[in-house]
């Protein structure tokens, strides 16, 4: 005699279970990378943004050579300089800090008339 059977084999149900813990595991998985990297460019993005800041600070200022050396409230280990030649300055500044172990480092500088 035929008979019809309806369902799913244990087997079936198994491999079918395995593959979609498979499929979340890599979800999963895929997502902390995306954070990862989505704090990392933030990270970078406030490390610019302090560059930029320091930048237009001492753009603002009188034009006489000067350093100096920070640390931020945010971890990043900052230099910053104006250089004056005769009538114009160099005015940069540098930004490290550390992710995972690894380090970072940025550098922005500009070039500028100094005004008498």
């Amino acid at each position: 005699m035929l008979s019809l059977r309806r369902g799913f084999t244990l087997a079936e149900l198994l491999v079918a279970v395995l593959l979609l813990d498979v499929g979340v595991l890599t979800l999963v998985g895929a997502s902390t990378v995306a954070v990862r990297r989505q704090a990392d460019a933030r990270r970078d993005t406030e490390a610019r943004r302090t560059a930029a800041n320091r930048l237009e600070r001492l753009m603002a200022a009188p034009c006489v050579a000067v350093t100096g050396d920070s640390t931020t409230s945010a971890g990043f280990s900052e230099h910053w300089w104006v250089r004056r030649d005769r009538a114009r300055s160099e005015i940069g500044d540098s930004l490290e800090w550390s992710v995972r172990g690894a380090r970072h480092r940025i550098v922005m500088r500009t070039a500028g008339e100094c005004l008498p």
